[in-house]
């Protein structure tokens, strides 16, 4: 689980860089919406995941 849950803070700030990368149109990424729609929905279920993981319904399935 320990290694998820670094491979999940990894990948949120990979998308997080990527998403400011997007604007800025830096380190090779040209404005996208679809790209900046994609990075967007990928921080958003990395979050899903990681506040599932924290709740009281996760708890009770260890």
């Amino acid at each position: 689980m320990e290694k998820y849950l670094e491979h999940l803070k990894s990948e949120k700030e990979n998308c997080k860089q990527h998403i400011i990368d997007i604007v800025n149109e830096q380190n090779g990424f040209r404005f996208s919406s679809m790209n900046l729609q994609f990075a967007i929905n990928r921080l958003k279920e990395i979050e899903a995941i990681e506040e599932f993981i924290e709740s009281e319904d996760f708890k009770m399935l260890k």
